[in-house]
């Protein structure tokens, strides 16, 4: 199964920004995480996020899956409902795979999602990462260590995320004008717990955000 066609299976279709419903426009506004969330995933908003990212998507997943193509124990934090989740853990090679959010309608979703996919919905649970105790091969993300504004990086997520894996492989995103400070802004936070940084995949835009979105690995020295 392709990429795309994961992703059609999964209720997820190419649409344009300009499609936004007056329901979603509404949750986009709500500051408030507690609030925001729970409707971001009952709205459908997160799928047709994904919608409008479906090219991006679909580049990117795969660019991941091939990064940890030989990965047996694969760790996602802030999976939210289980997209990019399912999609690695339904690979050829079968990795063990564990997904957690803080969101129980995400990982409602992601459960759900599980059993579409013919995979076990446990592999998904409600759990905060900061309070994870777990070690796993390698972890992966989308974001994991952006704030919702994307201007900051989270120095506690990243930190935790160090103690979790040796090899950690994100789709990061980053502000278009702001691409080489927060390349740098990572390069110097892993390094000082003694991890390389680097960028493993072209700048791409978000055409639901309008920022830059690239493919990153941090790996253990």
């Amino acid at each position: 199964m392709t990429v795309e066609e994961y992703l059609k299976r999964n209720g997820v279709h190419p649409v344009s920004i300009r499609d936004i419903s007056d329901r979603h426009r509404r949750v986009v506004q709500i500051d408030n995480d507690s609030q925001y969330y729970p409707e971001f995933f009952s709205t459908g908003l997160d799928d047709f996020v994904e919608g409008v990212d479906f090219d991006l998507n679909s580049e990117m997943f795969d660019r991941l899956v091939a990064e940890i193509k030989d990965a047996k124990d694969v760790f996602e934090p802030c999976c939210q409902s289980g997209l990019l989740g399912c999609y690695v853990a339904s690979q050829p090679n079968k990795p063990r795979y564990k997904g957690i959010d803080l969101s129980e309608e995400g990982i409602a979703k992601a459960k759900a999602r599980a059993l579409k996919n013919d995979l076990d919905p446990k592999i998904f649970s409600v759990d905060d990462l900061m309070m994870y105790d777990g070690q796993h091969e390698v972890t992966i993300g989308r974001h994991i260590i952006n704030t919702r504004n994307n201007l900051v990086i989270n120095r506690d997520y990243l930190g935790k995320l160090t103690e979790i894996s040796p090899k950690i492989v994100m789709i990061q995103i980053a502000p278009r004008i702001m691409e080489h400070q927060v390349v740098q802004a990572c390069e110097s936070a892993f390094g000082q717990r003694h991890y390389s940084f680097e960028v493993l995949g072209m700048y791409a835009t978000s055409k639901a955000s309008g920022e830059s979105v690239f493919l990153s690995q941090a790996l253990k020295q």
